[in-house]
């Protein structure tokens, strides 16, 4: 591929770059939806020619926003040349020239949010596309999941799902909000802009969902979002935050009659316990055929099947039929979560050598906590 890798800087694009070497699309995050970041097509790097001569930075691109998802690029977006696809913490969707650096579109897709009420580390100042979006090759639709805020009041805010063309960043169908209760019994709801309480005299939203996983595709039409929230604490009824996934069938988004553009919605906690959030360090839920495969936070655990942090999920994705809502069906789960503070073995049990899901959560439990339903 002509783009061999990516990074950022603050708001800096830095591209290193290989003449003629043979051109692959990269369509979501990591690559594949097996997340190895492996590019099986590149048959032009070796020993030879990745050298301070022949390999490194080719040029930089300035954006007005922090960047926190992974570039995609597209064979030939640009006419002859590779497109680049960038999102930012503004909601802007970029498209890029490869070769020449130039910017072929700029979408808008809405008012972004301030997060300085929400981000303890203050490491970004607003709050818009933080999920590396997906490509669909089948219908060529780039999904891009952007928070918004609503009637431009910073105090209520949602989560829109766009259908684009990512030749020039149209909309190929109306935006879906999320929005809607879970599915598997716990009784938990996506807290959207209309979920409010009041308090001291004001008007305020309950915990809000946070973004971080990138999206992820399934063989039968699903496309996947995986979120945590704004909070790790037992606040209280809808106050508790809680690990979703949410799913909905591309071809609803696409506006195909009778096939739903509501959401499936699987809740990692009940309603009256807390965390389990999806946060995967920004990759996106592994997918294979209709099968969903996430990784929880710190949370309510130990009570069999019902809280599960600190643990694998797997999930099948089943299209609704007739129009129905689609489902998000609980396969299996697997408590193996190893802190990595506490295990001096890395991420690896001591009677195997299969890695497993580990985190730095400074909560105690996770290291101690053994039970595997």
């Amino acid at each position: 591929m002509n783009f061999i890798r990516v990074g950022f800087l603050g708001a800096v694009l830095s591209t290193c770059w290989v003449e003629h070497a043979g051109s692959v699309s990269i369509t979501q995050r990591a690559g594949n939806n097996f997340r190895t970041a492996a590019n099986n097509q590149e048959f032009t790097l070796n020993k030879s020619n990745v050298n301070a001569d022949d390999f490194g930075l080719l040029r930089i691109h300035d954006f007005n926003a922090k960047v926190e998802t992974q570039p995609l690029v597209v064979e030939k977006g640009a006419g002859s040349d590779d497109l680049v696809i960038v999102t930012t913490m503004k909601n802007e969707v970029i498209g890029i020239n490869a070769r020449t650096n130039a910017r072929v579109y700029n979408v808008k897709l809405g008012p972004e949010i301030s997060s300085q009420d929400m981000d303890m580390w203050k490491h970004t100042p607003t709050w818009g596309i933080s999920a590396t979006p997906i490509i669909d090759p089948a219908t060529d639709t780039l999904y891009v999941a952007a928070w918004l805020k609503k009637n431009n009041d910073n105090r209520f805010r949602d989560y829109w799902v766009f259908a684009l063309n990512p030749l020039d960043g149209s909309r190929k169908a109306e935006p879906v909000r999320i929005f809607g209760q879970s599915q598997e019994g716990s009784g938990c709801w996506f807290n959207d802009a209309g979920a409010v309480y009041r308090q001291n005299n004001q008007t305020k939203q309950y915990v809000y969902p946070k973004l971080r996983a990138g999206l992820a595709l399934t063989e039968n039409h699903g496309l996947v979002l995986a979120f945590a929230a704004n909070a790790e604490s037992l606040l209280g009824g809808r106050k508790n935050p809680h690990g979703f996934v949410v799913a909905y069938d591309t071809r609803g988004l696409l506006g195909q009659d009778g096939v739903s553009r509501q959401p499936a919605i699987f809740c990692a906690t009940s309603f009256n316990s807390w965390g389990a959030g999806i946060w995967h360090a920004g990759g996106a839920p592994v997918t294979e055929a209709d099968m969903i495969y996430v990784a929880t936070s710190n949370g309510t655990s130990n009570n069999g099947d019902v809280d599960l942090a600190e643990s694998m999920i797997k999930l099948r994705f089943k299209p609704g039929s007739g129009g129905a809502r689609p489902l998000l069906e609980k396969v299996d789960y697997y408590k193996a979560f190893l802190d990595e503070r506490k295990t001096g073995g890395g991420c690896l049990w001591q009677d195997n050598n299969s890695e497993v899901s580990c985190g730095r959560g400074g909560a105690g439990s996770a290291a101690a906590d053994w039970d595997f339903g």
